[in-house]
């Protein structure tokens, strides 16, 4: 059997990333629309605004998040913890479908915008890693990789599904209808799709593992475990993190813009590329983390993944800036199907890596600093150096960086990954 609980609950532990990633995907796809609505150009007031708002949501929120859901989860249990986030996730989704604009109430929509971007952020910073943590906590041992990858199934699954629903809107509807009440369409059907979530929240069976933890009765908070007894797999966990984001950013994020930008090759084009890989990418995940259960230690998995992916980072990005549609395309498939690996394999490795008085604490913290602070500034740092050196292939360069900090520190990485969960 491929599920070792009812489908309910293995869906109602990805849906959440789904609709978390088509939240993130929705907003960056929709984001010119968005801008126009409601940070008007002709109003300095409304742009620093959205400038320093959106900041504090993508930079400030998640941590804060990630600690608040971290122990959360470590102290009343993970399925509670998934029924509130994802609750805190969908009413500011829906809620945003449903804003005035700046015509409508001027700065206070930018105002409302933002404070929608940050509970968003706050639940963000918890989504991911206790439903990975639910999932992983109740699986069988030898099954951990695969039940692990569903969450980063429905995380792809969600970018796919955002980036589909904003292109149908931008290109059945026209330019008066879009700007309109078109652009909330999306988001509307976001909200519907979280009442969904919210359904099958509802009820979820509990961690026996962690269960059996409770009775024990920890006798140190999850928030100072992590910076004392927890010391190492935290720093650990927020290496791999860090080189984990950064390659990610670079290859399925930014690699589309790097291209237009460096080639003759236009950026539809290569968001065609980057569209087509994804899809490859779905299946990918899950064939990852079986593979990581059965053949190869998770640690080793990754770091032959991300090892490769440095080694061809440079080589890759020479061949690229010869303007051949090929290169382009190769690339993007070869680094998108290396990325299959840790997207499969990483969520399972992090719920190894800590013991379960404090995993989601410390699984929530060092993902979300790593990924969200090194990772998501990727793009920005990456454009700034070739700014600065004009040294076009720079985002290889950064790669090839993290690539070995990435190898160095999975392989002084205790494994777990044919082990009982401590």
């Amino acid at each position: 059997m491929f599920f070792h609980l009812p489908p309910k609950a293995v869906l109602a532990g990805i849906i959440g990333n789904v609709m978390e990633w088509y939240d993130f995907a929705l907003y960056g796809f929709m984001a010119t629309i968005i801008a126009k609505l409601f940070f008007p150009s002709e109003s300095l007031t409304a742009s620093l605004i959205a400038t320093y708002g959106i900041f504090a949501a993508g930079f400030i929120m998640r941590p804060i998040g990630a600690a608040f859901f971290g122990r959360l989860g470590d102290t009343i249990g993970r399925s509670r913890t998934m029924l509130i986030s994802v609750i805190m996730m969908v009413i500011p989704t829906f809620g945003l479908g449903l804003l005035p604009t700046y015509k409508n109430v001027g700065l206070f929509a930018p105002v409302l915008l933002i404070i929608i971007r940050l509970v968003q952020g706050l639940s963000v910073g918890g989504e991911f890693s206790s439903s990975a943590t639910f999932l992983v906590e109740t699986s069988p041992k030898n099954k951990r990789g695969f039940s692990g990858s569903w969450a980063n199934f429905g995380s792809t699954l969600g970018v796919l599904l955002g980036s589909g629903m904003a292109t149908l809107c931008i290109n059945l509807l026209d330019d008066t209808v879009l700007m309109a009440w078109g652009w909330r369409l999306p988001f509307l059907f976001g909200g519907l799709l979280g009442c969904l979530a919210i359904y099958l929240r509802i009820g979820l069976p509990k961690s026996e593992h962690f269960q059996k933890h409770m009775q024990e009765k920890p006798k140190e908070s999850p928030l100072k475990a992590i910076f004392t007894t927890g010391l190492k797999e935290t720093i650990q966990g927020f290496l791999f993190a860090s080189a984990y984001g950064v390659i990610y950013y670079t290859t399925m994020v930014y690699l589309p813009t790097w291209i237009s930008n460096q080639t003759s090759i236009t950026l539809r084009e290569s968001m065609l590329f980057n569209t087509m890989t994804s899809i490859i990418l779905v299946p990918l995940i899950l064939v990852a983390g079986w593979i990581s259960d059965r053949y190869i230690r998770r640690t080793h998995f990754i770091a032959l993944s991300m090892g490769l992916s440095a080694i061809l980072a440079v080589p890759a990005a020479l061949w690229m800036t010869s303007g051949s549609i090929v290169a382009a395309f190769t690339c993007q498939l070869i680094f998108g199907i290396l990325m299959a690996i840790p997207l499969g394999v990483a969520p399972t490795l992090f719920v190894e890596l800590f013991p379960t008085a404090h995993r989601l604490t410390g699984y929530s913290i060092s993902f979300n600093l790593g990924m969200g602070i090194v990772g998501g500034t990727t793009p920005m740092i990456v454009t700034w150096i070739i700014s600065r050196t004009g040294v076009s292939i720079a985002p290889a360069l950064y790669m090839l960086l993290w690539g070995i900090i990435a190898v160095i520190t999975l392989l002084r990485m205790r494994d777990h990954s044919r082990e009982a969960l401590r």
